[in-house]
This record gives C-alpha cells, structure tokens and sequence, in this order.
C-alpha cells in the first residue's frame, strides 16, 4: 500500500468533501500544496509544501520520516470534521 499520498500538485486542487473524508479515513499523512484553502481544510497529518521538484522530495521524507504521528493526526482530522459534517447535515 501507500504509506503517503501525494496529492497531484502540478494541475491545481479542488478540494470536494468526498476526497477529503478518503484521505483522512486512510489514517495516513498527506503531502499537498501549502494553499490557504488546503491548510485550512488539512490542518492535521499534512505536510504543506511549495509547487516545486525540491520542496515535494523534502515534503515527502518528512512525511515518511513521521508517519505514524502524521497518520494519528489525520485520525482525529477525520474524527474532527464527521462531528462538524454530521452538525451541518443535522441542520438541513
């Protein structure tokens, strides 16, 4: 399996409910873009980097070098933002 996904930096990023619930359901870290958008909504188990060759290689090993704690952190994202999906679906 992936121990890190990386999300495809070079064609831009819409960040739709459905992909972020996948990627915080794996338990595993992200490397994404450092958008405002995508450190908002990735603020756990996600490194942040720059669009370039070097800042993804860094972003990546940093990733792996601290997957288990990243991994953890994208748990309670995912446990964070089901109780927040969960208030606004109520609400409808």
């Amino acid at each position: 399996g992936v121990d890190v996904p990386v999300d495809d930096l070079a064609q831009g990023l819409v960040v739709k409910r459905a992909k972020h619930r996948l990627l915080a359901a794996l338990g595993k870290p992200l490397v994404t873009s450092s958008w405002p958008l995508l450190q908002e909504t990735f603020s756990r188990g996600t490194i942040h980097v720059q669009n370039d060759a070097a800042s993804i290689a860094d972003g990546v090993r940093r990733a792996l070098a601290n997957r288990e704690q990243l991994g953890r952190d994208m748990l309670r994202l995912r446990a964070e933002r089901s109780s927040l999906f969960a208030s606004c679906s109520s609400r409808r």
